[in-house]
């Protein structure tokens, strides 16, 4: 859902959904879906959002592009510093 919310993809889809036929595009759900991801002929596209948001993902993670020490430290702050003794 967050792809779609961010204009990256489509809404999801059950995997059992994706043969049936789409009669507006005479053909299945999936070739559908998988034309929308590979086009690129228009501004706004799932192509061109995705790399618009990768950018802005790399402008805020700075040296820490997959986040891992991000998570790792905060990890360690909750089990020590911030810790909840119950």
């Amino acid at each position: 859902a967050r792809v779609t919310e961010l204009g990256c993809g489509s809404k999801p889809v059950k995997v059992d959904r994706l043969l049936n036929w789409d009669h507006s595009n005479d053909s299945t759900r999936l070739v559908k879906l998988l034309r929308l991801a590979l086009d690129t002929s228009e501004e706004g596209n799932w192509t061109s959002r995705s790399k618009q948001v990768a950018a802005d993902i790399g402008r805020v993670a700075g040296h820490d592009p997959d986040g891992v020490k991000r998570n790792a430290q905060e990890v360690f702050l909750k089990g020590t510093v911030q810790s909840v003794v119950l």
